[in-house]
């Protein structure tokens, strides 16, 4: 009670409602895989996501028209597509057409770093930033996927990786995994067919955790567009064959040579104009002036980095006019080869540069007095230079789609190909798409809600129909209990998520995704709502207070239907208290326990109509 000592009128607010316990976020995914790029310095590390959008800002490159390039698709005179085995961009795509929102998004790399081969380390410690430390660290994230290492990673390698995840998940009590199996994985049992498979993935993935995680099978085909440019649809042998010998295309790959070293020129010369616009961030370090990119600026040097764009480009452009009938690959060729001869002088030909400072106080870039007019002038033959390379590479790429078309029109049954290959180049893992379904769940209905029986938006078709008979060794497997879940294409309904089990399959109590993930939601909830009561005396007093704020929290949930029982009493009981669950050596060791015990919702996953013969009546 306040000392009052001063004659008045005293106001004091008492407070009579308990507190509450508020409920965490459900379905906050986090993507792991690779991308086009990252932010800087953001390599295993999580970057958080609210739009399609926003992701293709952060992590993915566009290309000269603004689109998009995701993975560039490659094929081979067989046919093998390479480029499709980088679907984290349309696994995203799914989450946000299927109902997903916020989520958070981990690079372990770009496109070209796993050109050679991917291992382990490549998904959980890429720049040796260990990606499940750093998921520890965000509190808010509650399911996690990584897409891509279904199609990039062997067998054994993704079940090592999947077996870390859902410990992971485990540990951390709050989040869950949604895996994908291998389709064709290998080793292939030929005789197996499907049952290879789940085989296959049953073996590797572990038996730790699995209440923690869901598979769900076959893959998915996207209605999305893939673009397969023309260059590589005439690696395929049937086109090549087609195209021997063709002066047309002759001429087109001349061309293509020649908007591709421009296409390159064009980029380094806009990274050199994007150092002379932000000069000011420069800072001084011991009398040099650094920039974030590694490159220094003092009487030695000159402003560049490791090559000169500009020089390299005007040797390009003498050396074709030296002789008009060189490919522009063998200038390059070429003009490597003499290159390392030419630094010393390239480095003497910008010596004008030496004459900016910095203040160090301020930071703010200036130039010598009388020197304004040469970084002045440098400034504008770096624009000149980007302008005729982007007219060249403008000219180039027109004359390129005009060529392109007239050979399409000649290619037989081109058009049939090229959709062939596109839609192989479709089909991916489901686990976005499965993402984006538990998200719209939780949001309309509920995470006790199981996340089955649902469309699934923006997909044409899947990998392999399914039958009852295949889903039934898919949904219960006696040896390990390991349940994987379908996506089915019914005839009348379309293509539908036709399960709700965790790998976890054998066991009753964790048998079901929805209950799973509703414990964990209860849990986390009630674990971060009752923190007032740490440092509280631990009596009678309090013990009401935490019991009152549970019980609450858990009514509300049961007239949502997340709880079984015709009363609260049936669904769900709170005990707390001294020879009810602590020990008077508990209260002296500062230990309260709350006990709760909850009657969650099952879902009704065999629904069974018995009929009989009713007798006629006299």
């Amino acid at each position: 009670m306040a000392d009052y000592k001063t004659p008045g009128v005293y106001v004091e607010e008492i407070s009579k409602f308990p507190p509450s316990v508020a409920g965490v976020a459900t379905a906050i995914p986090a993507f792991i895989g690779f991308t086009g790029k990252f932010p800087e310095g953001k390599q295993g590390k999580p970057v958080k996501i609210s739009s399609l959008l926003d992701y293709e800002n952060k992590f993915e490159k566009t290309d000269s028209e603004g689109n998009v390039v995701g993975a560039e698709l490659k094929l081979n005179e067989a046919g093998n597509l390479s480029g499709n085995k980088f679907v984290l961009y349309d696994s995203m795509r799914l989450f946000f057409d299927n109902g997903g929102s916020t989520c958070y998004v981990i690079s372990v790399g770009e496109y070209a770093d796993a050109e050679d081969s991917v291992g382990l380390e490549t998904y959980t410690t890429p720049k040796n930033v260990s990606v499940f430390n750093e998921l520890k660290k965000i509190d808010e994230v509650t399911l996690i996927l990584f897409p891509d290492a279904a199609m990039l990673l062997d067998s054994s390698t993704l079940g090592a990786l999947q077996s870390q995840a859902l410990q992971h998940c485990q540990e951390m009590g709050d989040r869950f995994a949604i895996l994908d199996a291998q389709y064709n994985a290998e080793p292939i049992d030929e005789d197996a067919g499907l049952d290879n498979d789940m085989k296959v993935f049953r073996k590797n993935v572990g038996s730790k955790g699995l209440s923690y995680g869901a598979v769900y099978y076959p893959y998915l085909q996207t209605s999305y567009t893939k673009k397969i440019s023309f260059k590589e649809m005439a690696n395929l042998k049937e086109i090549k064959e087609f195209l021997s010998g063709n002066e047309l295309y002759n001429d087109y790959v001349k061309k293509y040579d020649y908007s591709k070293v421009t296409t390159n020129v064009e980029v380094a010369l806009d990274k050199e104009i994007a150092r002379c616009e932000e000069v000011g961030k420069f800072s001084d370090v011991d009398g040099k002036l650094t920039y974030a990119d590694k490159f220094v600026v003092t009487k030695e040097s000159d402003f560049s980095s490791s090559d000169n764009a500009i020089v390299v480009y005007r040797e390009l452009e003498k050396m074709k006019e030296d002789d008009p009938t060189k490919l522009w690959s063998d200038v390059i060729t070429e003009l490597t080869l003499i290159y390392e001869g030419k630094k010393e002088a390239l480095n003497k030909e910008k010596a004008g540069l030496s004459y900016i400072s910095v203040n160090p106080t301020t930071g703010v870039l200036s130039v010598k007095e009388g020197k304004n007019d040469e970084v002045a002038e440098l400034i504008k033959r770096f624009e000149a230079e980007v302008a005729a390379a982007r007219k060249v590479k403008t000219e180039a790429e027109e004359e390129n789609k005009l060529l392109e078309k007239a050979l399409i029109a000649q290619i037989p049954n081109y058009s049939k190909l090229l959709e062939k290959y596109q839609k192989k180049a479709a089909i991916i893992p489901p686990s976005g798409a499965i993402a984006g379904i538990y998200a719209y769940v939780d949001n309309n209905k509920g995470v006790w809600q199981a996340p089955a029986n649902i469309s699934v938006s923006s997909v044409s078709a899947v990998s392999e129909v399914l039958s009852d008979n295949d889903q039934m060794n898919l949904n219960v497997d006696a040896n390990t209990g390991k349940s994987v879940n379908a996506i089915r294409d019914f005839s009348d309904k379309g293509i539908i998520v036709w399960g709700a089990r965790t790998l976890d399959g054998n066991s009753n109590e964790w048998r079901y995704v929805p209950v799973r993930r509703l414990f964990n939601y209860i849990e986390e909830s009630v674990q971060k709502s009752t923190n007032w009561a740490v440092f509280q005396p631990n009596d009678a007093n309090t013990w009401v207070k935490v019991r009152c704020q549970i019980e609450n929290f858990l009514s509300n949930l049961w007239r949502d239907g997340a709880l079984a029982g015709s009363t609260p009493d049936k669904a769900f009981y709170v005990r707390v208290g001294l020879d009810e669950t602590m020990t008077a050596q508990d209260i002296l060791e500062g230990k309260m326990i709350v006990e709760i015990g909850l009657a969650a919702v099952r879902p009704a996953e065999f629904i069974i109509l018995k009929f009989s013969h009713k007798l006629q009546e006299a």
